[in-house]
């Protein structure tokens, strides 16, 4: 662009930065002046070789506006924002402008985080039944589609191919895309419905367990039914996939003996620190941030046989005042147990460990106004 103005409107919106191209639109980063705050301007720009006022031009036009008013209706967690579209039908072109997702694609951000595969796909299955129950197809799901920010928040973005089915015909009509993968079986029958969505969803996921050798990912047979080629052998819906979900994570509930030994010399050495806790203190309950302190600990601790100083582990986990001893052993070896038990776990089983700790240490006294001294307690 030549300036820094978007369309007619240079007092509210600042260009900051082109973001990319897809076959009918150019995305920028703008600054909305009055709002205070960054957003994403998809314009209205056919690729080369398309005329302005042929049909086939006026067709991409309306399928760009399509895009913004499947948008605008949905509001999810795991779906891009679409907050107002400016229609310049006279000039041919239109404005959406959207949530700005920081992030990067599914498959660079797993290449990174491969432990938050599971959780990545739990989001990913949510958010597209959301779709579902509303009628609404993607139909262009690749990685570069689903974003990932950097705290973990899943983003389905790009709707340029998205439609509303309103009858079977609707799902019938055929779709024309460069497939990144192997199309499944009603592809060349010209059929698209959700369970084709659930295949490409699912062939995804299935790159990344094998290119990171997820071989323990605990939906492994549930991706394996999502990519079969027949859409007769796949789940019915995506409403049907969260329940095989659930119902897997109910079936993992159970711990094995080495993990629940794991668990159990490292709450009895955590509980050991502890002389009282004072009545107003709290527990920290965010497991990735416990993940995250517990590794720097040992990070710290791996050369020695027990914790230099205990009371470091205590204040991990408890926020407040506590009584401790200084005596107290910490095996570096059971830390080390625990860390590789809770990062392995499915988010449903780390809750129940951070429950069950929680449960520990809620039964270790309780006292007021309790002072967190070193030498509180000399013995």
């Amino acid at each position: 662009m030549k300036s820094d103005i978007i369309f007619d409107k240079p007092k509210k919106y600042k260009l900051i930065r082109q973001l990319g191209e897809g076959a009918c639109g150019r995305t920028v980063l703008v600054r909305d002046e009055e709002m205070d705050c960054e957003l994403v301007s998809k314009k209205y720009v056919p690729m080369d070789g398309i005329e302005a006022g042929t049909d086939f031009f006026k067709e991409l036009l309306e399928r760009f506006r399509q895009e913004a008013r499947i948008l605008f209706r949905l509001h999810h967690p795991n779906i891009v924002r679409v907050y107002n579209y400016f229609d310049y039908s006279d000039l041919g072109t239109g404005y959406i402008m959207m949530e700005f997702v920081d992030g990067t694609s599914v498959i660079d951000y797993l290449a990174r985080e491969p432990l938050k595969t599971g959780s990545v796909f739990q989001s990913l299955i949510g958010a597209f039944a959301y779709l579902e129950e509303r009628d609404i197809l993607h139909r262009d799901i690749r990685s570069q589609n689903i974003m990932v920010t950097a705290d973990g928040t899943v983003k389905i973005i790009d709707f340029g191919f998205g439609k509303t089915i309103t009858s079977e015909i609707d799902a019938r009509r055929s779709v024309s895309l460069n497939w990144w993968c192997e199309p499944p079986a009603e592809i060349a029958a010209g059929l698209y419905d959700h369970r084709t969505e659930q295949y490409f969803v699912g062939k995804l996921f299935e790159e990344v367990i094998r290119e990171h050798e997820l071989s323990d990912f605990p939906y492994l047979p549930i991706v394996s039914r999502m990519t079969q080629p027949d859409a007769i052998n796949r789940f019915q819906s995506f409403s049907e996939i969260l329940a095989a979900t659930a119902q897997r994570e109910f079936s993992e509930i159970s711990f094995s003996s080495v993990e629940k030994q794991a668990y159990t010399d490292f709450a009895e050495d955590l509980v050991g620190v502890f002389s009282s806790i004072n009545s107003d203190a709290t527990y920290r309950v965010d497991v990735e941030e416990l993940i995250k302190k517990l590794g720097e600990l040992y990070d710290a601790s791996m050369l020695e046989d027990t914790l230099p100083n205990p009371v470091v582990l205590a204040r991990i986990f408890v926020r407040g005042s506590f009584r401790y001893y200084n005596n107290a052993e910490v095996r570096v070896s059971g830390l080390l147990a625990f860390i590789k038990l809770i990062k392995a776990a499915s988010p449903l089983r780390q809750e129940i460990i951070a429950k069950n700790l929680a449960a520990k240490l809620d039964a270790i006294p309780r006292k007021a106004n309790v002072l967190d001294i070193d030498d509180e307690i000399p013995f």
